[in-house]
């Protein structure tokens, strides 16, 4: 099963057991808005490489011009 990590607004880092439970989450959150999320085992790259990046946003379905 793959495990889902969340950053917060708050710039808390929480990690859910499947992605329901992270919609849930997403769904009942008032005062700790989730701003971004991934699977646990694909998460952002570390570093300012130009590359990585565009190879994990193109895997997440949002990479491409204007």
């Amino acid at each position: 099963m793959t495990t889902y990590t969340a950053h917060t607004l708050a710039g808390r880092r929480l990690v859910y057991a499947s992605l329901e439970s992270l919609q849930r989450a997403k769904r009942r959150t008032r005062a700790d808005v989730i701003v971004d999320s991934w699977p646990t085992s694909d998460p952002p790259p570390a570093t300012g490489d130009a590359r990585a990046w565009d190879a994990y946003r193109t895997r997440r379905g949002y990479a491409g011009g204007h």
